[in-house]
């Protein structure tokens, strides 16, 4: 099956396409100024703007992002700094 686009489908099709550009190119700009809004979905920690999933979410720090770097610079997967969750959840 080959479907046929008219010629006036095309142009919506343009005009859609120009208006998603539009779009995008003002998200970025909020992004761009404002920084990642970090949402909670489920047991992540995502950007509401760019949708980056940051890890697990952390009721506990500012950015609400579990970190597991430790003030020495090593790392411990099993303790986050701020909620003390693991990396790894059960």
């Amino acid at each position: 099956m080959n479907p046929t686009i008219t010629q006036r489908d095309f142009k919506i099709l343009k005009q859609l396409q120009s208006d998603l550009n539009e779009l995008k190119h003002r998200l970025e700009k909020i992004h761009e100024q404002e920084g990642h809004d970090i949402v909670q979905v489920d047991e992540s920690a995502y950007c509401d703007i760019c949708e980056e999933d940051f890890g697990w979410w952390c009721p506990d720090s500012i950015d609400h992002v579990c970190e597991y770097r430790q003030e020495d610079g090593s790392y411990n997967y099993d303790n986050c700094i701020h909620c003390h969750q693991p990396e790894e959840r059960k």
